[in-house]
């Protein structure tokens, strides 16, 4: 059961991914203005306000930008990627409402812990997969010929899958060999997913090393609306 679990959330990550990649293709094929640049970037996200007692969420991933020039200040991008943040929630296992820890697992633990030879630790653990599709308009300002500056404005869409899983460690001591058996096992708990609207606005920095590569850094700002 746990392994059919986590096949069916993979499958949603990749057809969202492959989601994602056709829109762009899709978009770009319709875009009016002239093809400027393609870059892959690493990124590192955290998130501003927090809510539902989620004292820590941040992520590691990458993006994957398009920009085609309308104008000569003036920009269009696609921006793609994907996002692996994880999650840190007080009391996280009692507010996922999870049917089968409330209404059956629990007790069982807690039957199970009447033996005084069982101990067990059980931590909840969350990971959140994120794939955006972002669109902006962009200004393009250069100076000193090989540093850009390029504000940007927009919004798109992304498709979230939240997971959370039990890191159980399990032993049973048998004192009348002297033994301590050992087991740990991780518990899978029923994903939630979504795909809410945002906006985005950023500012990208660049540096231009030849007429093929430049060095970008930027700092980005997405708000999801409820």
């Amino acid at each position: 059961m746990k392994m059919k679990r986590r096949v069916s959330n993979n499958t949603r990550i990749h057809k969202n991914i492959a989601f994602v990649v056709f829109i762009m293709l899709f978009l770009s094929h319709y875009t009016f203005g002239q093809l400027s640049s393609i870059s892959l970037n690493g990124d590192y996200s955290i998130s501003g306000s927090k809510r539902l007692a989620v004292t820590k969420a941040d992520a590691v991933g990458g993006t994957l930008k398009i920009d085609y020039k309308l104008l000569d200040n003036l920009s269009v991008s696609l921006i793609g990627g994907y996002q692996l943040f994880s999650v840190q929630q007080d009391s996280g296992l009692i507010q996922w409402k999870w049917d089968f820890w409330d209404n059956r697992y629990r007790g069982n633990v807690n039957a199970d812990l009447t033996d005084t030879t069982l101990r067990a630790t059980i931590q909840s653990i969350q990971k959140m997969d994120v794939i955006p599709l972002i669109v902006t308009v962009n200004g393009d300002f250069t100076f000193a010929e090989k540093f850009f500056v390029q504000p940007s404005i927009g919004g798109g869409i992304i498709f979230y899958s939240r997971r959370m899983f039990l890191e159980e460690e399990w032993s049973k001591k048998y004192e009348q060999i002297g033994y301590v058996f050992q087991y740990k096992f991780r518990n899978f708990a029923p994903s939630k997913n979504g795909n809410p609207l945002v906006v985005y606005g950023g500012i990208n920095l660049g540096y231009l090393l030849n007429d093929a590569f430049r060095i970008d850094a930027s700092l980005n700002y997405t708000h999801i609306l409820k």
